[in-house]
């Protein structure tokens, strides 16, 4: 149930959680936790915890200790949560434990949702001049943009170090697509000749909690429906989270080379008028901005080159949902960067806990053919009419 080609085994290690008390995880699978609780020799917990399981519970009585413990995973949080009531009797002084709710590790990427569903829906691309597009995962992908440190990929804490220090937390979810990628061989996305270099399209949900502090949607200056007025800063602050982060650097480029690009400058992309617009049953706010300035997971094969370094456990996965590195004798120096054009349509809407805003919208090089990003566009426009007609703001009147 994870995104697909997410998860490989890996393990986290030992924590101490006190009075002698350890606990050892490991991912087994692309969608099971191995979790081993012990006190001493005594076993209190062990269980493989998966989409269809995601919960154990054990029950201790004997000479030495009684104990009450439940885990339980959520792989929308991605959280590893342990509740237990321990009564040690094996010591000079009797000792009871008690741990509420206590977060055994945080993890991502994880299960993400758009408009309340979990499986991805993508716009295609099956052009007969551009191609077939392909996505990156078969569920929604979400990553957690916080200041906790988390297993697997931690890459939502570098992007809220490096790009949203001070944004309050927020949750980022995707459904991200490509120009289509074969098992095994190099990738367009990483082909500077093709159409389809450094290029993604798909759709965005930012889930904000008014508790953690947002008193506004993202990539909005306030909560006024339709006539919310367009925050283009954290639009440039995402584009640049996602192709720099949790794309390339996912992907394998060196932090370095993405710290490069990760400056917002906003005096350097131009900015068209926002516009609205009705898609399906529902009224959106249409923006283009152009000259985003990203770094790319080009890697080149001329002698001296910097190269690709497994930056998580993930990067091989990366790289097979985008296709193996693609050197072109032409360019003979990596991570070459790209500027880029974006067109998306947006809204938000609101519950009682948090802002959800939703972006539909597509890339291509600034100097590309514009055909291939109205491509793009067309695709997006058909998805919002049959899957989210009424995922924008209310139609007036």
């Amino acid at each position: 149930m994870l995104a697909s080609r997410m998860m490989s085994k890996a393990a986290v290690g030992i924590v101490e959680l006190g009075n002698e008390i350890t606990c050892q995880c490991s991912f087994v699978a692309e969608d099971a936790v191995h979790v081993h609780l012990q006190w001493r020799d005594q076993t209190l917990i062990d269980a493989v915890l998966k989409p269809d399981r995601t919960q154990q519970k054990k029950r201790i009585d004997n000479r030495r200790v009684r104990a009450q413990s439940t885990v339980e995973i959520d792989f929308f949080s991605g959280e590893l949560v342990w509740t237990a009531k321990i009564y040690i009797k094996d010591t000079e002084r009797p000792t009871t434990v008690e741990a509420d709710r206590h977060v055994l590790l945080r993890f991502d990427p994880c299960i993400g949702l758009i408009k309340g569903e979990f499986t991805a829906i993508p716009p295609v691309v099956d052009h007969p001049e551009w191609g077939r597009s392909g996505m990156s995962s078969t569920t929604v992908t979400r990553i957690h943009i916080d200041d906790h440190e988390r297993e697997v990929a931690g890459v939502g804490h570098l992007v809220k170090q490096e790009m949203f220090a001070d944004y309050a937390p927020f949750t980022f979810n995707t459904v991200a697509c490509c120009g289509e990628a074969r098992q095994g061989k190099p990738g367009v996305y990483g082909d500077p000749e093709s159409h389809w270099f450094n290029v993604f399209f798909g759709i965005y949900q930012l889930d904000c909690n008014k508790i953690n502090g947002w008193e506004r949607p993202f990539g909005y200056d306030l909560a006024a429906g339709l006539a919310s007025t367009p925050r283009c800063e954290d639009l440039v602050r995402l584009g640049k989270s996602d192709w720099n982060w949790f794309s390339n650097y996912m992907y394998g480029v060196p932090t370095k080379a993405c710290v490069n690009y990760s400056a917002v400058d906003m005096d350097a992309v131009t900015i068209v008028t926002p516009e609205t617009i009705k898609i399906g049953e529902s009224m959106w706010h249409h923006l283009t901005i152009d000259g985003i300035e990203v770094v790319s997971c080009y890697e080149a094969d001329a002698p001296g080159a910097d190269k690709l370094v497994q930056n998580s456990i993930l990067s091989p996965a990366w790289e097979a949902s985008f296709g193996l590195p693609c050197p072109r004798p032409e360019y003979p120096v990596s991570f070459i960067p790209t500027n880029l054009i974006a067109t998306f349509y947006m809204a938000y809407w609101e519950d009682e806990l948090s802002y959800h805003t939703v972006v539909f919208g597509g890339t291509s090089g600034a100097q590309a053919n514009l055909a291939f990003l109205q491509a793009q566009l067309q695709s997006i426009t058909s998805l919002i009419e049959q899957s989210y007609p009424l995922a924008g703001f209310e139609v007036p009147g």
